[in-house]
């Protein structure tokens, strides 16, 4: 199973080598589209077998 920070890292192409571990989720946000949280959403829930509410999640 991936980390989360390795899924996030995948799809925003971002190099986790520089990225300081006090960094927070909105480092990742910064650089994402819409697309790429859709697909985060998708990757998440096909790797750690859950199912995400997309109406709840987007408000």
């Amino acid at each position: 199973m991936n980390s989360l920070k390795q899924i996030l890292s995948d799809i925003l192409k971002v190099d986790l080598e520089n990225y300081p571990d006090e960094k927070n989720f909105s480092y990742f946000h910064r650089k994402a589209d819409s697309f790429a949280l859709l697909n985060m959403v998708i990757v998440i829930e096909e790797e750690y077998g859950i199912k995400i509410d997309r109406a709840k999640s987007w408000r």
